[in-house]
């Protein structure tokens, strides 16, 4: 029996693709265990921060209004608070208008007594930019994981730039991979503990591969949710603190969709401002307003998804779909709903500003469909970026219908190692299971692996 157990063990390990050492870190989850080389140029960025710090120079962080931007910016506002530095959040852009990253209006009259300007979770996306940056001397950092745009690449703290030890990281995960390094200096146990938690509900809503450090990241972080003392994460906590798996889905569920709907709403400060609050009133005031935009949230994405669910599903091409009285506030939700159930791509568009409509794309694991709908469209989308598998794009109202026609048609391929069954070979089932369940949890690009008997 010992035997048929090391056989379907490495089975399933072959299955997801792990190193011996992947497999030990799996099991064993620990902080310990992350990408001992910071993401590059971490060093050069905390250097020059900590010279931000002693000369009193202004700091803007410009973040995105997603609950990964949320998160992230309030994990790198609190490092820099914490050395001293005068710096404050301003968020760029919402999804539904203006699409991923900063613009010249966005900066306009904001630079007042500003040396460095900080990007997360987005990038400039206008040169003139970059040109009002170098004319006041004001120094642009990128901390992102989408692929690089503008800039100064060796200010680039970006996930994308080597090899892919943090190719799974959101921005979160920079945030927090900078904000350990901070803590070799000030060494704040306390302020990680509360990093590590908001890391974690950024990786569980982003759409990001639940691999490496990912897993690591997520599995900590649930754990140190529950003996948190901030008064936010125990007003959305539950009792159940023993399965992992349970857990992620009550997380997503109780706490990671709330705080998501949130910015996009209203003013995303509301879900900075609850992360790491000590005052357990206004604690509530918060959790209060969060959950009334949830009420809010589903209610509309209901009506929407409702318009959409009777549309006939095609199996082997990217679904489009708009309506009129669509809302670009719920594309992104509905294109993953649809996406998860039916197991298809899915891109759903929704009238913006500018005689513009903002869609929002998602597919299922095993079909990456971002870079083909890039090739595709690239002579008629505005903007266009984000994940292989969850990312937004603007095009005119006009180019509507020649648009749809160009997605659906193009070729897509599914990646059948989703679909691979792993014999028992004479394993007792119980036994499979319980294999099966150290591992957990299980997420996007680390599903559960089916077994036969």
């Amino acid at each position: 029996m010992l035997n048929k157990k090391k056989e379907f063990r490495k089975k399933i390990t072959e299955y997801w693709g792990f190193s011996e050492k992947e497999n030990r870190h799996a099991l064993n989850p620990s902080l310990e265990n992350l990408t001992r080389t910071p993401p590059p140029n971490t060093k050069k960025f905390i250097d020059r921060i900590l010279e931000a710090a002693k000369n009193k120079e202004g700091i803007i962080i410009f973040g995105d209004n997603d609950l990964d931007g949320c998160m992230s910016s309030a994990i790198l506002l609190d490092c820099l608070k914490s050395f001293g530095c005068n710096a404050k959040i301003i968020f760029a852009k919402h999804h539904h208008n203006d699409g991923p990253g900063i613009r010249k209006k966005h900066i306009d009259g904001k630079l007042e007594n500003v040396k460095i300007v900080i990007t997360i979770d987005c990038s400039v996306r206008d040169e003139d930019v970059i040109k009002e940056l170098d004319n006041l001397n004001i120094d642009l950092w990128t901390i992102d994981h989408h692929p690089y745009q503008f800039g100064k690449k060796d200010q680039c703290v970006n996930s994308t730039l080597e090899g892919d030890h943090f190719k799974y990281y959101c921005a979160a995960g920079l945030a927090f991979r900078i904000s350990l390094e901070f803590q070799k200096i000030k060494k704040n146990k306390r302020q990680i503990e509360n990093h590590l938690v908001a890391c974690m509900l950024a990786t569980i809503a982003d759409s990001v591969q639940l691999k490496k450090d990912n897993r690591t990241i997520v599995i900590c972080g649930i754990k140190q949710w529950f003996k948190s003392t901030l008064p936010v994460f125990n007003l959305l906590s539950f009792e159940d603190k023993k399965d992992i798996s349970k857990n992620l889905f009550m997380i997503r569920k109780k706490a990671v969709t709330p705080l998501n709907s949130s910015p996009r709403y209203d003013d995303p400060h509301s879900t900075v401002s609850s992360l790491f609050c000590e005052d357990l009133e206004e604690a509530k005031e918060i959790v209060k307003k969060i959950k009334t935009y949830n009420r809010k949230r589903i209610a509309e994405s209901k009506k929407m998804f409702g318009y959409v669910k009777g549309k006939k599903i095609k199996k082997n091409s990217i679904n489009v779909f708009y309506e009129e009285k669509f809302s670009p506030i719920y594309v992104s939700q509905i294109a993953g709903r649809l996406s998860a159930e039916e197991q298809v791509p899915c891109i759903v568009f929704a009238k913006s500003e500018n005689e513009c409509l903002r869609g929002s794309a998602r597919s299922p694991d095993g079909c990456e469909i971002r870079d083909l709908v890039i090739n595709n469209l690239k002579n008629i989308a505005i903007d266009i970026g984000g994940h292989p598998q969850a990312f937004g794009l603007t095009i005119k109202e006009s180019d509507y219908a020649k648009a749809k026609k160009i997605i659906e048609e193009i070729a897509i391929s599914f990646d059948e190692k989703n679909k691979k069954m792993i014999n028992l070979n004479g394993l007792p089932l119980e036994d499979a299971l319980g294999i099966i369940k150290e591992y957990e949890p299980f997420g996007s690009g680390f599903r559960k692996p089916k077994i036969y008997e």
